[in-house]
């Protein structure tokens, strides 16, 4: 079932998004107040929207009760990878739709789950979330949009709130995509406590319901002032939202607005890190076409591009990175998987901890297979007629929103790993090594396993001196902390480039198959996991040459 899915899938993502792609970054979107709505997305994009709808693929993962097809994460990563590979624009309008579904069911009411997700899973209403003010960035303690308790009418409608204030940088604020658009918004409700701790979440919809939830042609006082030209996902509308006394609803428990997002934030930053997978394998996937065609002299190797060895250089860190990457994103969801039908919570804590690694990792590596394939084009790469410059536009983004990845490598050593000394990293790598010990690999990878076993002691000893060291603890976390991420990130595609080799020996029908693997196996561990020790060197050298 999963195999034709995923065979649907490829289809209608290579047959309707592919070819509106490099259209829609031509066009973007476009803004104007005097239409209705005033953001109109690219040609080609409504009638792939229309499709998509349709076709039920808002709802793949979704929860069965509410209409949904309520298949694993795993399989919608697998899906995600395609999407962000053939339409990285249309994919966010997708992407943050099936977001704002996970929050309600994860937090909103019976009657709001009811109310809003079938239309959520069908495509009939579409989704965003209103985080950043134009004073508040990463620090959302701080935002001012605030919620005001009021009636909603005296004709039996619920008790909400009246919402004011201003976001910006919100994906899919307005369109002409939906039905309806359902914005998932923080504000602060008067009189509570300032920071975070006062931070509630709030349902906010674009137009008007009546007391039956049937839509009216009134706007709900939500009004989009502008959209941002960008450098990349031209046609994706990142829009600045204005609230003026919008009627909300609360989701979830007041004052705990950020926990509830952050629910919603953790399934977006892995397809964020999906987003850096899918435009750095596509980029390959082009780039190494293209080498194969293009003639370059006559060589003893042949009289094409791959004929030289720094090309293929640069094909095989984009291969490895792509198939790294993918196994990290899998085994990521696949941890979602199991943590929603058991509810083990080291399970979740595992999530947690390498949520931040995944996101980062993932999409800086994303963007440095862009920039090989766009190299491997030579100046053919930089004008537009060749569409490698706009994967590099394109992946641009990702190592930025959902918490730029700086953030994320203070969140994953200054908070998961400091907080509980290292604890849960520590119980983590215990779980791999006794995986690693079972392994039954052929001894050419025999080296691989000892020198990734050495690797881990390296990282857990570097760790925990680092903690040790208590004076002036923030600042050197701060300093070092993405050298510590990239290092682990490293080791983490170690241990699935030797996971899969394990495993694939099982299968020798597969032999061709199984050859490539070891060859990317090998490459791998020769030419980039050797980055480890430089980023584990520069965390031991810590903050002390940061001076301005």
């Amino acid at each position: 079932m999963v195999d034709s899915i995923l065979d649907e899938a490829e289809k209608i993502c290579t047959l309707v998004l592919l070819p509106i792609n490099a259209s829609g970054d031509a066009e973007g979107c476009s803004f104007d107040l005097s239409q209705t709505p005033p953001v109109k997305t690219p040609d080609g994009f409504v009638q792939a929207y229309q499709q998509f709808s349709e076709n039920g693929w808002f709802g793949l993962c979704g929860s069965a009760h509410f209409g949904a097809m309520g298949l694993p994460k795993s399989v919608g990563v697998m899906f995600e990878e395609m999407l962000y590979a053939t339409n990285c624009s249309f994919s966010l309008y997708l992407g943050l739709t099936v977001g704002v579904s996970q929050a309600l069911l994860n937090h909103a009411s019976d009657t709001l789950k009811d109310k809003y997700l079938p239309k959520l899973y069908s495509g009939e209403y579409s989704g965003s979330m209103c985080l950043t003010e134009p004073h508040a960035g990463t620090n959302l303690g701080s935002i001012r949009t605030k919620a005001v308790p009021v009636k909603k009418d005296n004709e039996g409608g619920s008790d909400g709130f009246k919402i004011t204030g201003n976001k910006i940088f919100i994906t899919a604020g307005e369109h002409d995509l939906s039905k309806n658009i359902i914005h998932l918004v923080l504000a602060r409700i008067e009189g509570e406590p300032a920071g975070n701790k006062g931070i509630s979440l709030f349902l906010v919809s674009k137009f008007n319901e009546d007391k039956n939830g049937v839509l009216l042609d009134s706007i709900n006082n939500v009004f989009c002032t502008n959209i941002e030209q960008k450098m990349g996902i031209k046609a994706s509308s990142t829009c600045a939202l204005s609230f003026e006394n919008a009627f909300g609803v609360l989701i979830g428990e007041k004052n705990k607005g950020l926990q509830a997002m952050f629910t919603m934030m953790n399934y977006e930053r892995l397809s964020i890190a999906v987003q850096g997978l899918g435009l750095g394998d596509i980029a390959w996937q082009n780039a190494y076409a293209y080498a194969k065609e293009r003639e370059q002299g006559n060589t003893p190797y042949g009289n094409n591009l791959l004929a030289f060895a720094d090309v293929r250089r640069m094909l095989k860190i984009q291969e490895v990175l792509a198939q790294g990457a993918r196994c990290f994103a899998i085994f990521i969801s696949h941890k979602l998987d199991q943590y929603k039908d058991n509810n083990d919570e080291s399970i979740n804590t595992q999530v947690a901890l390498l949520t931040p690694v995944l996101k980062a990792f993932l999409t800086d590596r994303g963007f440095e297979s862009t920039v090989l394939a766009q190299q491997v084009y030579g100046g053919h790469g930089y004008i537009k007629e060749t569409g490698a410059e706009q994967y590099v536009r394109d992946a641009r983004i990702a190592q930025i929103y959902e918490g730029t990845n700086g953030v994320q490598a203070l969140d994953f050593l200054g908070r998961k790993i400091a907080f509980d000394n290292a604890s849960s990293l520590n119980e983590f790598v215990v779980e791999l090594r006794d995986e690693m010990a079972l392994w039954e690999l052929d001894s050419e990878f025999c080296q691989y396993v000892q020198l990734l076993d050495v690797s881990f002691s390296d990282v857990l000893i570097t760790t925990d001196t680092l903690l040790e060291n208590k004076k002036e603890l923030d600042f050197t976390i701060n300093a070092v902390c993405c050298d510590y991420l990239d290092s682990f990130g490293y080791l983490m595609y170690a241990y699935f480039f030797l996971k899969m080799v394990g495993e694939l020996d099982s299968n020798k029908h597969q032999s061709e198959f199984i050859k490539t693997k070891k060859q990317n196996t090998h490459f791998y561990f020769q030419k980039v996991f050797t980055r480890l020790q430089t980023h584990l060197q520069n965390v031991k050298n810590g903050s002390s040459s940061l001076i301005l």
